[in-house]
């Protein structure tokens, strides 16, 4: 449900510039629509406004136009976990005792440009009550990024999961 939930928040957020050419199509046609009535009832005497219909329809052209071409959008996703015997640990500084873990995630297919990338955080085992951890996507580019996890505490985090998504163009 919470996966579904995102999805569609992720989806409304994106789709709002698609809504916005529909919205403006929707205009443009209804305006056509009423240019071309009148132009039927006043024939030879409406001169002055067949610049304006000449311009809607102009407009509306490029509207469909431009909806055409414009990508659709795609989603990816998937999850990094880590465990204490991972390798990619680094002590990163050891008077704060700040521990890194850094994974590069490829995606399937690679996106057009470097897409946007939300984090959930679905599994942090811990062996201490005092501990501060965060996950954080790094070099996103258009075939992947790198996940970047750190936590300060004593030893590493028992075990940590992480499920990304992954959506542009």
């Amino acid at each position: 449900m919470m996966r579904f939930l995102l999805v569609v928040l992720v989806l409304g957020g994106l789709a709002g510039g698609g809504v916005v050419v529909q919205q403006e199509k929707a205009a443009l046609e209804h305006r056509l629509a009423l240019l071309e009535t009148q132009w039927q009832k006043h024939g030879a005497h409406w001169d002055g406004q067949r610049a304006e219909l000449d311009a809607v329809t102009k407009r509306l052209q490029e509207v469909e136009a431009n909806a055409v071409r414009e990508p659709p959008l795609r989603l990816e996703h998937g999850n990094v976990a880590a465990k204490p015997e991972d390798k990619e640990w680094k002590l990163a500084n050891l008077f704060s005792r700040t521990r890194e873990f850094r994974q590069r995630v490829a995606f399937v297919t690679p996106f057009e440009k470097p897409p946007q990338v939300m984090l959930g955080i679905v599994l942090l085992d811990l062996q201490h009550d005092k501990i501060r951890f965060h996950a954080v996507p790094e070099a996103i580019d258009a075939r992947g990024f790198t996940m970047l996890f750190e936590s300060r505490a004593e030893e590493r985090p028992r075990e940590v999961k992480v499920e990304w998504l992954a959506f542009g163009r």
